[in-house]
């Protein structure tokens, strides 16, 4: 037997996948035995944390090494089978297509979110994906929209913003000395406005060293 054409081509799709998806944080499970549609999932965690979160999307791998049909330099067109396409909008989790390429020079793959790209009837008649390259490109920069498709608006899912690394200076001052005796006295004031002017009117000057409490 021997691993080429076809199969070695698939492998090389999936793999091109779980290393997008790692360099995301996030987590990818490949289909194990019997894969009718779905080759792996993604599970989401937290950008800051590396929390998974349980938001899992569904994923279809297709490969090729050589041109993708129909490319011109602004894009391609992928012909999917209707019955995948019955398969992938029939399900209760979100589904994303990525379609990859490997060539000498690296690999690069696309995407798209197939229960919205099919929820068009002319485009699900079609059961053709219009891949736009400059658009569509499945890398790390995708993180942010599969959090999105990942977690319906009406979950109420926050996620605070990725940590940003910065340099604190404490402004804090040694004390060399302090005073052995702190003096308490009672006052009807209860604003220090009040207070100072009833110092000037008395003529006094206590400084600053005081403080008006409770």
């Amino acid at each position: 037997k021997t691993f080429a054409g076809t199969m070695a081509t698939s492998r090389l799709g999936v793999n091109t996948i779980e290393r997008i998806i790692t360099r995301m944080r996030f987590i990818w499970n490949e289909t194990a035995a019997v894969d009718v549609g779905i080759d792996g999932t993604i599970e989401l965690c937290r950008p800051d944390t590396g929390e998974a979160l349980n938001r899992i999307l569904q994923v279809q791998s297709k490969a090729t090494m050589g041109r993708f049909p129909g490319e011109t330099d602004e894009g391609f067109e992928w012909p999917c089978e209707p019955r995948d396409v019955d398969h992938w909008m029939g399900g209760n989790m979100p589904v994303i297509l990525v379609v990859s390429r490997t060539h000498p020079q690296g690999e690069e793959a696309y995407w798209v979110d197939v229960k919205r790209y099919f929820a068009d009837p002319a485009r699900r008649r079609a059961s053709r994906v219009r891949f736009r390259k400059a658009e569509d490109r499945f890398d790390e920069r995708c993180a942010e929209a599969l959090m999105e498709l990942g977690a319906p608006a009406s979950d109420g899912l926050y996620l605070d913003p990725a940590p940003i690394p910065e340099q604190l200076v404490s402004n804090l001052l040694r004390i060399e000395r302090y005073a052995p005796t702190i003096f308490v006295a009672d006052t009807p004031f209860r604003k220090e406005d009040a207070l100072w002017a009833d110092f000037r009117e008395r003529g006094l000057d206590p400084g600053s060293e005081w403080i008006l409490w409770e």
